[in-house]
Formats: structure tokens, sequence, C-alpha cells
């Protein structure tokens, strides 16, 4: 089973409300409470959590003003081995704090289920 899964996540200052010239940690913690405390921002923090349990995955924040994509880096540690995957997505033009990527999927999604049931 997996041992241990770290998120990474790092966005541009002005996205998290937040005017620093330094890369400053904003949070470190379970993905349980990272998605109480960022509803809006960790949508990929709640998938690992429903692949995971909530409690083995471990988040961090990081406002970093070099950053002009959201970037995700996810660690995982399991039995067989190691994993790093990294993902940099643009913000979607409406809603900085999110990924374009994060709407478009979730309207095939509701495309999806519209057409399974019509």
């Amino acid at each position: 089973g997996i041992g241990e899964v770290v998120l990474t996540t790092r966005k541009n200052p002005r996205v998290l409300d937040m005017n620093n010239r330094e890369e400053k940690l904003v949070y470190e913690g379970n993905a349980k409470e990272a998605v109480r405390l960022f509803p809006r921002e960790l949508n990929v923090a709640a998938t690992l959590a429903l692949t995971a349990s909530a409690e083995k995955v471990k988040v961090r924040i990081v406002s970093d003003p070099k950053v002009t994509r959201n970037v995700h880096e996810v660690k995982v540690k399991w039995k067989y081995g190691d994993m790093l995957l990294r993902f940099e997505n643009e913000p979607h033009p409406e809603n900085p704090r999110t990924s374009a990527l994060a709407a478009w999927s979730a309207i095939r999604l509701l495309r999806e289920i519209l057409q399974r049931n019509p």
C-alpha cells in the first residue's frame, strides 16, 4: 500500500492574496485541514485524499513570486518504490486560484454525466 504522499503546491502570491517578494511557506499539514483552510485552491489535495487517506497526505503550500503557473509536485512512497510527479498548469483566466485544466475537466465530466442520464 501507499506509505506516504506529499503534495507541494506553488502559487504566485497574488493568487493567494499575498504580496511576499520571497518564497514563503504558507501551510504545512494534512490534506483534510488543507482542504478546509483552502477550499478553492486545493482540488489536487482533495483528489489525493480520496486516493489515499486524508491523514496520509501531507500538503505544503508555497507562495512563490517566481511562478506564473500553478505548480503541483506529488511525491508518493509505497512498498514498491517512490514516485515523483510534477504538474505545471496555466491559471484559469477568470479564477487564477485554480487551473484552467480543472475547469475543463469539470465541464467534461458534467457532459459525460448528462449524456448518460438525459
